[in-house]
């Protein structure tokens, strides 16, 4: 493909590449989205909505449409080659060995966005030499993650390597850790227990999986290091420890987890007083401790951690925006009862297209409407991701109104990977 055209295809793909998105600003109702203080006055921010737009940006009854279009620097990509090998903690060679070149990774928020993760793609790779060297064509001056991997070592991870740099690879014989998950009161194994570790907060868990029938998890070929272990069980108190491993190290770690609190409470239309059935409702941010009302609008959230002297509880539902109540468990016990009632309001539905500075439509972007606010002390955010069709127009349902967005627009357009032999010695 012209290189230059691969720039041109889409605008918001150049922004992307060099760092920056596609941005417009959503305004805020003054609604109230709950039983709570109401909403503090947002602060004005800078819009690309044409003056038309302005004024249905605030209306929930009509979509907001925002258009997103910038100019693309229309330069040629060149490629480039990266050289590099690929040892053990010892220095040896490692002959086999895979190396990947990443782009789009995602982090932070996004690193738990299945939209985002789309981006992620591989663009090269390679095997290594008997003497662990290994080549690249990657595009110039743009980072990747490099990925290496070889059988009975730890997978290693570099990041923000460009085309003409000479990395080292570090390969690390593989740690196991391993142990049961058990109630704290009578011992009874935790079955189905997700968990995760994590290296970096920013990045996605370096390892994750779910305890079995006994309890029992068991996490391989792990890297050196300070680590951080999270396990998030359906029913109890999510637990995280702090933990160093030892490279090629085996050890065990059994845990406990105590049976937290409970949280009941109703989730109703703001409108009309109705329950909401099958309403999701969360006290970390549905990612775990997540319950489902009933068709009376009830719910029971169990395993709600006591560790927080505040714990914000969120509700949401399809047709309705996101709110959020906060529960102070302060003097609670293990097993005691909290309530949290939730009154909804109907959300907006948020559309607009993707296009290039010349108009044409932008296929498979990612759009996501982002929200953070602070009122009378409780955080209120959100965070609705959509691609955009063929004809580069997106829909983003359920947008809560009682905080102002911002939308941000990428598309990150890649040829197929390459796969490269590995170098002769």
């Amino acid at each position: 493909m012209n290189r230059t055209v691969y720039l041109a295809l889409a605008a918001i793909a150049v922004l992307v590449t060099i760092g920056v998105w596609g941005l417009v600003s959503v305004g805020a109702d003054r609604v109230q989205s709950g039983a709570s203080t109401p909403p503090a006055e947002p602060p004005q921010a800078e819009s690309v909505l044409s003056p038309t737009l302005e004024g249905t940006a605030v209306d929930r009854t009509t979509p907001t449409v925002a258009e997103v279009a910038a100019d693309p620097a229309e330069v040629s990509e060149t490629e480039g080659a990266l050289r590099g090998r690929v040892v053990d903690s010892r220095n040896r060679p490692v002959s086999g060995a895979l190396v990947t070149a990443v782009r789009g990774v995602a982090s932070g928020a996004d690193r738990f966005d299945p939209e985002a993760r789309k981006d992620e793609r591989e663009v090269a790779r390679a095997g290594c030499d008997p003497d662990g060297r290994f080549e690249l064509r990657l595009a110039s001056g743009r980072p990747h993650e490099l990925r290496a991997s070889a059988a009975g070592f730890a997978a290693t991870i570099v990041p923000d390597v460009t085309s003409g740099q000479s990395p080292t690879i570090v390969l690390q014989h593989g740690a196991i850790l391993s142990g049961l998950v058990r109630r704290k009161e009578g011992g009874a194994p935790v079955a189905d227990a997700h968990v995760l570790l994590f290296r970096d907060v920013d990045r996605p868990p370096e390892w994750e999986g779910r305890t079995d029938a006994s309890g029992q998890y068991v996490a391989q070929n792990l890297r050196s290091g300070a680590l951080q272990l999270c396990v998030f069980p359906s029913q109890q108190s999510r637990r995280r420890i702090d933990l160093v491993l030892s490279e090629g190290e085996t050890r065990t770690l059994d845990i406990s987890l105590a049976a937290g609190a409970a949280v009941t409470g109703e989730v109703k239309d703001a409108q009309t007083g109705a329950p909401i059935a099958g309403a999701e409702v969360s006290s970390f941010g549905f990612l775990s401790e997540l319950a489902h009302t009933d068709d009376a609008g009830r719910y029971e959230l169990l395993g709600v951690s006591l560790e927080d002297p505040e714990v914000r509880v969120a509700a949401r539902a399809k047709g309705y925006g996101r709110f959020e109540v906060a529960v102070s468990p302060a003097g609670a016990a293990e097993g005691s009862v909290l309530r949290a009632d939730f009154e909804l309001v109907r959300g907006r539905v948020v559309t607009g297209r993707v296009i290039t500075h010349r108009g044409k439509p932008v296929a498979d972007a990612y759009v996501v409407a982002i929200a953070q606010q602070t009122q009378t002390t409780i955080l209120r955010e959100e965070r609705i991701s959509a691609r955009s069709g063929p004809d580069g127009r997106f829909r983003i349902p359920d947008v809560r109104t009682d905080v102002e967005h911002r939308l941000l627009a990428s598309s990150k357009v890649a040829s197929p990977p390459k796969s490269t032999s590995a170098m002769s010695s």
